[in-house]
C-alpha cells in the first residue's frame, strides 16, 4: 500500500486485513484451492493512494483509491451528469468514478452499484488470486492437501506408478486451476489419476481423463439460468449450457492437425491458421459478451487441450470444453 493508504489496515476500525484473512476460507470453499498467507506491508516511493499486488514477488497488478470515497460502476457510461474522477475499475477495466461518500445512497437509489475504498481492492486481489492459482498452489500445500485425504486415497496416490505422485498431482490441479475448475474433490482426481497413470505418464493426458472424471462438475459450472427463470434458478430445466461449436471447416482443419506424438498432444497447423482461428475465437467471444452473455466452446476431446492452449491468452474467459465433459 502507498502511505495514504496504510489507515486502511493500521486503522482501530480497519476491516481490511480480516477481509483479507477470510479469503483463505472462501478460496477453500470455491476452488479447493488452499490460499498462501497474504502479507500487507506500506512501501515508500509509491504514490500515496495507490496499492501494487505482487505475486511470488513478482507485481501483477495496480489500482489507485480514492480514500474515504467511493466508487461508483458504470459499465453502460449512463452517469453522465455524476461529478467525480472518472478512472477505470481496476478488476475488470469498467468505466467507474470516484464520489464523495456522501452521495453513495443517492446514486444507489437510482440503480448504480457504488463500493467502497476496501471492497475495490479486495475484488482486485480475489481476480488476481483467481488468476494466478497455478502459481500460488505450491508443493508444499499439496501435501498438506494429500495429507487430508483418507488413509485409502493416501495409499492410492502414493502408489501412482510415477517418479514422483504428489508432484504429478500438483502438476495436475494447477492444469485443473489454471482454468478455473475446482479441486475440492480430491478424492475423485486421485482416483482418475491413479486410473489414467496406468496408459501414461503424461501430466497433459492424465489432465484430460481427470477432466471427464469431472464432468459434472465442469458442466454444472457452465450452466447459466435460462432468460425469465430467476425465480426458479435452482431447478435444472431453468438452466442451460451456452456453447459455441466449431464449423466444420474447422473441424476438418483440427482433425487433420492434431495427433498424439511420444504420448502427448501435438498440433501442426500452419501458425497463419492458428492466427485465424484465435481471431474467430475472439470476435465470436466479444460478440455475446457485448450481450452479457458468455457461452463455453464445445470441441472434441482430443481437440481440446490444444485448442484452450491457442485461446488462453486472447480468450481467456471462455471455457473450453469436450463433449465428454
Amino acid at each position: 500500500l502507498g502511505t495514504g493508504l496504510v489507515m486502511m489496515v493500521s486503522d482501530q476500525d480497519a476491516s481490511l486485513p480480516a477481509k483479507v484473512r477470510n479469503l483463505r476460507d472462501m478460496f477453500m470453499k470455491e476452488y479447493g484451492f488452499l490460499l498462501p498467507p497474504v502479507r500487507i506491508s506500506d512501501v515508500a516511493g509509491m504514490d500515496a493512494d495507490a496499492y501494487v499486488i505482487r505475486v511470488q514477488g513478482a507485481e501483477v497488478a495496480s489500482g489507485m483509491i480514492q480514500l474515504g470515497g467511493r466508487l461508483l460502476i458504470d459499465p453502460d457510461n449512463r452517469a453522465t451528469n455524476v461529478q467525480g474522477r472518472r478512472v477505470r475499475e481496476p478488476s475488470f477495466g469498467l468505466p467507474a468514478i470516484w464520489i464523495e461518500a456522501s452521495r453513495a445512497a443517492t446514486y444507489e437509489r437510482q440503480g448504480f452499484t457504488v463500493v467502497d475504498e476496501e471492497s475495490v481492492i479486495i475484488t482486485h486481489l480475489i481476480e488476481v488470486i483467481r488468476d494466478n492459482m497455478p502459481e500460488l498452489l505450491s508443493y508444499s500445500s499439496v501435501n498438506e492437501l494429500a495429507n487430508g485425504l483418507g488413509k485409502d486415497h493416501q495409499k492410492l496416490l502414493n502408489d501412482i506408478a510415477v517418479p514422483a505422485p504428489r508432484l504429478m498431482l500438483q502438476h495436475v490441479l494447477q492444469n485443473l486451476l489454471r482454468e478455473k475448475v475446482s479441486v475440492q474433490n480430491l478424492p475423485r482426481i486421485v482416483e482418475a489419476m491413479a486410473d489414467a497413470a496406468g496408459n501414461t505418464k503424461s501430466v497433459a493426458l492424465i489432465t484430460e481423463q481427470v477432466r471427464r472424471a469431472l464432468a459434472t462438475q465442469i458442466s454444472h459450472a457452465a450452466e447459466v439460468v435460462r432468460p425469465g427463470n430467476e425465480d426458479r434458478a435452482h431447478d435444472a430445466k431453468s438452466r442451460y449450457i451456452p456453447v459455441m461449436t466449431l464449423s466444420p471447416e474447422w473441424e476438418r482443419e483440427f482433425a487433420s492437425s492434431i495427433s498424439l506424438t511420444n504420448g502427448d498432444f501435438a498440433c501442426t497447423m500452419n501458425p497463419r491458421m492458428v492466427q485465424d482461428f484465435v481471431l474467430a475465437v475472439q470476435i465470436a467471444s466479444n460478440r455475446f459478451e457485448a450481450k452479457g452473455e458468455r457461452p463455453a466452446l464445445l470441441v472434441a476431446a482430443n481437440y481440446r487441450p490444444v485448442i484452450r492452449a491457442m485461446t488462453e491468452r486472447a480468450a481467456a474467459q471462455t471455457p473450453v470444453i469436450s463433449y465428454q465433459e
